[in-house]
This record gives structure tokens, sequence and C-alpha cells, in this order.
């Protein structure tokens, strides 16, 4: 078997295990159930908050660490931290420990720049498209194949949300078997370039090189005002993503007190994910220059995806909820392709994971200050924040649309008097 082959294999049933958690769509009715004696607003306030503050920093970390351990020995803490998680919330469902188990479930998720870049550092160029094709595929299929999964074992009352919580455990210990086998990784971009055992740099002089090449492709990529917009919008749309994602959840549950249904929350996982797959592929497919239709591409986005979010706010069918997340998911999905594709266009790719650290750092540092004003602050009931959500949305896009005003009124006033500059 080819390297790349036996590369792109273990890396996608990595992947695919990684992505089986079929106790995850259920995890706030786990958690506010007869299983613990936490109560629903410690969950939301005291306990999804806390991992949201925690991802911040680690996001950062996780990129230093990946590029200076060389990818693999991340990958495989990504595997230790999910059976920290689920050990945790089997054994000791506490509200002190779920939210250590929140700090670990956050290094979990972080250590997934690991699973994307290792490819990009071992595999040959000309195997990019297939190594990264059965990568995603396989980490999209076990997410589907999860939701599917635990809405079955629910529906039929085989399992309870507690006993979901196993397989999920078995998965995790299956994947850290699993990359294992993956090969070490000998040079990566910053820290473990090529050619420096012929320089013999000492380690200090290594880290200082290391921060300044990141220095230079930070400022060469984040010089061009077009890689600055589609960062911006693919940071604010991340960020927003991420406060609907957390709260899902809790708005079904608060709107079945109403509507009185069996919840589908695993189902609604697996649509969404193909959802979002199909999102992402129309996205790519169409070859348009996404930068001249800026203004119509954003506008659609973020007044569909406000509108969306105040209506799911009021309404007392948790169906229609559903439907209105798989859309607003869909949007997603097809906004952040959109973005990545003209700023990829723009840098080099030994940046890719530079910027897109960056625009992940600045979504969660937005989705910490909303949610320390929104949640911790205000203690706004679960509908009021899917509200506020989509008043947001509106309202970027309103100082968008009189930002872009500004330009054009100015660039006239510029025109007929070259003298003034504009910003």
């Amino acid at each position: 078997m080819e390297n790349w082959l036996k590369i792109s294999l273990i890396l996608s049933l990595f992947g695919f295990f990684k992505e089986i958690r079929p106790s995850e769509p259920f995890v706030y009715e786990y958690l506010s159930g007869k299983w613990t004696n936490i109560t629903e607003q410690e969950v939301s306030e005291q306990i999804f908050a806390v991992g949201t503050y925690i991802n911040t920093p680690l996001v950062v970390v996780a990129f230093l660490v990946t590029d200076l351990s060389r990818y693999k020995p991340l990958i495989i803490l990504c595997g230790i931290f999910g059976i920290i998680v689920w050990n945790l919330l089997i054994w000791f469902p506490t509200l002190l420990m779920m939210q250590l188990m929140e700090f670990f479930y956050a290094a979990f998720i972080s250590c997934d720049i690991a699973y994307f870049t290792y490819m990009y550092a071992k595999v040959d160029k000309e195997h990019y498209p297939k190594v990264t094709s059965n990568t995603r595929m396989a980490y999209l299929l076990g997410r589907s194949m999860s939701g599917v999964l635990g809405q079955i074992l629910v529906s039929l009352e085989i399992m309870d949300y507690k006993e979901l919580n196993y397989i999920s455990l078995l998965a995790m210990i299956m994947a850290t078997a699993t990359c294992l086998f993956l090969p070490s990784v000998e040079h990566s971009i910053y820290f473990h370039q090529k050619g420096e055992q012929k320089t013999k740099l000492a380690k200090s002089e290594k880290f200082i090189a290391a921060f300044r090449l990141m220095g230079r492709s930070f400022k060469d990529s984040f010089s061009k005002d077009l890689v600055v917009k589609w960062s911006l919008v693919h940071a604010i749309s991340t960020c927003g993503f991420g406060l609907v994602e957390v709260y899902s959840q809790t708005l079904w549950t608060e709107i079945n007190k109403t509507d009185h249904v069996v919840l589908q929350n695993g189902i609604v996982v697996a649509v969404y994910t193909l959802i979002g797959v199909v999102g992402a592929y129309f996205a790519g497919y169409f070859r348009i220059d996404w930068s001249k239709i800026s203004i119509f591409v954003f506008s659609a986005y973020f007044s569909i995806s406000g509108a969306l979010l105040i209506y799911t706010s009021y309404t007392n069918s948790v169906y229609v909820s559903y439907a209105v997340y798989c859309t607003f998911c869909g949007l997603y999905q097809f906004m952040v392709t959109v973005a990545f594709s003209e700023i990829s266009q723009r840098i080099p790719p030994d940046s890719y994971g530079l910027i897109l650290g960056v625009n992940a750092f600045v979504a969660l540092v937005l989705q910490s200050i909303i949610t320390s004003i929104v949640i911790n602050m205000l203690h706004a009931p679960v509908r009021q924040q899917y509200l506020i959500f989509g008043l947001c949305h509106l309202v970027i896009l309103s100082i968008y649309l009189i930002y872009e005003l500004y330009r054009k009124v100015y660039s006239k006033v510029r025109r007929n008097s070259p003298d003034i500059a504009i910003c």
C-alpha cells in the first residue's frame, strides 16, 4: 500500500471514530436530567459558558503546540482528552466535575487543528485533494451515523441518555488506538523547517525565527484588504454559529415544554451535517468571483440568518426550530466555504493554518464577550438569547452596509478631490 493511502486510511478511521459521539446531541438532557443534581440554569450559565471561555486561549495553545510537537502527539492527545471527557460524564456528573469536563472538551475540540493539518505535512502535494476528500468524508460520515445511532437507541428505548455515553467512550478509545499507527512527521511549517539541521540553530534562535516567520506571514496576509474583509466575515459567522450550536439543545428543551413531542436531536445532527456538505459543495462548485458580489452575499447571509434566529426564538414547534437550525447551519457552511476560498486565493498555502487560527481566535473572543454579557450578566432566558443572537446579525449587516455606503460616497468625493484619503 502506498504511503499516502495508508496515511489517508488511518486518518479517516481516526476521524470516523472521533465523531461517533451519539450522546452529544442529548448532553443537555443528560446533564439536567435525573442522572445529576444540576439545574437547567447551571448547565447553561456555569457549564456551557465555561467551555466558551476556555476555548479562546486553548486555540492559540493548540496552534503553537501542533507545529512545535509535529502534529502526531497532539492527535494522540485529542483522543486521550476525549477519553477523559466521557469518563467524567459517566462517573462524576457533579457541577464542579462538569466544569472540569468542559476544559478537557475544549482541549479535545482545539486539537482538531492537528488532525486537519497533519496530512499537509506528511503527504505529497499531488495527493492533497484525495486525502482531504477521504478524511473529510470519513469525518462527516462518522458524525451523521452518530446522530442516527443515538436517535434510534433513544427512540426505541434501548438506551437512555447516560448509557449513550458508553458508546462515545468506546469510540474515543478506538480513535486513540488508531492514531498510534500514524507515521511521525519530521518537519513542520514554523518550528521544524526543512534544512534547519544543516544550520543547527540554537533552541532560542529557532523559536525567534519561528515567531518572526509567523509575524511575516500574518503581516503579508492581513495587508490585503480582501483578506481582512473575508476574515472578519469568517470570524463573525463562526462566532454566531458557535453561539447557536452551544445553546440549541437548551432551546429545544424549552420549546418542548409546551410542544410535548419526542426530541429528534440525533436526526437533526445527521441532517444538518449533510446539509452542510451540500452547502459547502455548492460554494466550491460555482466558479464565481465572490468578492465582486460580496455586498449581496453578506446582505443575504446576515439578513436571512438574523431572521431565522429571531423566528426560532418565538416558535412553539420543536420541528420548526429543527428546520430553522438545519437551514442556518447550511447557510453557515456555505458562507465559511466561500470565505476561506476567497482568503486562500490571496495567501500562500503555508499561511492557511495561521490565518484559520487567527480567525478562530477572533471568533471565540467575540463569542466569549457575547456569552459573558447575555448569559452571565443579563441571565437572559434561552428564547431571549436567540432573539439577541438574531438581532446581532442584523446589527452587523447594518454596520457593514453603512460602511459600504461611506466608501462609495467618499470614492466619488475623492475622484473630484484627489487629496482626500479614504479610510
